[in-house]
């Protein structure tokens, strides 16, 4: 059998071109020695047939023979698969094996089932005498593959860069480390709600789970702080911060939102914002008393800035032990009618990093979850 080469090197040193694999003519076989392998001592019928080698020479585009190519059918009484011929071409071509891709044309398959294919993709688990090879139009054509196209000629430049549901391979792949990562240590739930059930569900929510939280507002925040207030809470702002602490004798709620990253501001804008930037770079500070509290709400999700803020908190707020916390998207009716889901937080987190974020309906938790009346009057 012998191997037909285009020499087309690319820039690389690797061989660019299609060559074909074809059965040797009397001329090449006289040169090119017939290895003979000893069959096992009770052989098949297909074995006793395919018993001898699969030899040829590799040549150039004008016959002149280059190197002899010879793969016995059996090896130490072991049927010679795809992957011996592929890895003898591979070596004498200078080419790895796994860039190699082989098609078996107009070869005759043993199994009956399969005698009306032709074209066969050879895989390297398949031994070579599944094949009647000894046919005059058998034809085994080897391609380099080329992830990147024909165009670039090199491979796998281009097979990053494909844009697959309007993101990149690379961006694929960072949204999975930061699932695995950050996203894997919560567990996320989407909760629509009428407005004023905010503060209330917030802390029912608490109290089900005997915890502190950490509210990351974008919006629908603006009354928590007199809401608190009227139940008991003292509230503490700081507007450089972006923190707001409200704190009872039972529960301590954290309110973040995020500010301006003053550093970027500072070092790429020179303490000048330019008009021409929509949206500055931000930081969220979650401040030493928010850590140890296991829930986080997010409200106005739809609004943030950046996705890096919910990281952020819940990189903060991660305790050493690996209990995972619990975020609850809050997401008011209104908001959810004037919004389209395709723009929604919620949806993009599914979408980019892959998160299993369940929607539970707001009247099912009012039934279930205990009024602050109902709850113990001690702490938990």
């Amino acid at each position: 059998m012998a191997a037909k080469v285009e020499t087309r090197p690319d820039g690389l040193g690797f061989l660019a071109s299609t060559f074909m694999v074809v059965p040797m003519s009397d001329a090449i076989a006289s040169d090119a020695p017939i290895e003979s392998d000893t069959p096992p001592p009770q052989p098949t019928a297909a074995k006793t047939k395919a018993a001898g080698a699969l030899s040829g020479a590799l040549v150039d585009a004008d016959d002149h023979m280059d190197v002899a190519i010879t793969v016995g059918y059996f090896q130490d009484e072991k049927p010679t698969l795809v992957s011996d011929l592929r890895a003898a071409i591979a070596e004498e071509t200078g080419t790895h094996p796994e860039q190699l891709r082989m098609v078996l044309r107009g070869a005759k398959h043993r199994d009956m089932t399969k005698r009306g294919l032709t074209d066969f993709t050879l895989h390297d688990t398949e031994p070579l005498m599944d094949w009647h090879l000894d046919d005059t139009e058998v034809l085994v054509e080897v391609k380099k593959k080329q992830r990147a196209g024909k165009s670039l000629h090199r491979p796998g430049n281009g097979w990053f860069k494909i844009k697959k549901g309007g993101r990149t391979c690379t961006m694929n792949i960072a949204g999975a480390i930061v699932k695995q990562m950050i996203f894997s240590k919560a567990n996320q739930y989407s909760v629509t709600v009428e407005e004023p059930r905010i503060f209330p569900l917030i802390m029912e929510l608490c109290d089900h789970y005997c915890a502190d939280a950490v509210v990351l507002a974008a919006a629908d925040a603006d009354a928590l702080p007199a809401e608190a207030e009227a139940h008991g809470f003292s509230v503490e702002a700081d507007g450089d911060t972006g923190v707001t602490k409200l704190v009872s004798a039972q529960r301590r709620l954290t309110v973040v939102s995020e500010r301006d990253d003053p550093d970027f501001s500072k070092d790429m804008l020179q303490g000048t914002e330019d008009p021409d930037l929509e949206k500055l770079p931000a930081v969220v500070h979650v401040p030493e008393e928010a850590v140890g509290s296991k829930l986080i709400f997010v409200l106005g999700g739809d609004v943030l800035r950046e996705t890096g803020s919910l990281t952020k908190v819940i990189r903060s707020l991660r305790h050493p032990s690996g209990e995972l916390l619990t975020v609850f998207h809050l997401v008011t009716s209104t908001r959810h009618k004037l919004h389209l889901p395709s723009l929604g937080f919620v949806v993009r987190m599914r979408d980019r990093f892959g998160c299993d974020i369940p929607q539970l309906p707001g009247a099912l938790l009012d039934r279930v979850l205990p009024r602050p009346a109902e709850t113990a009057s001690g702490p938990c």
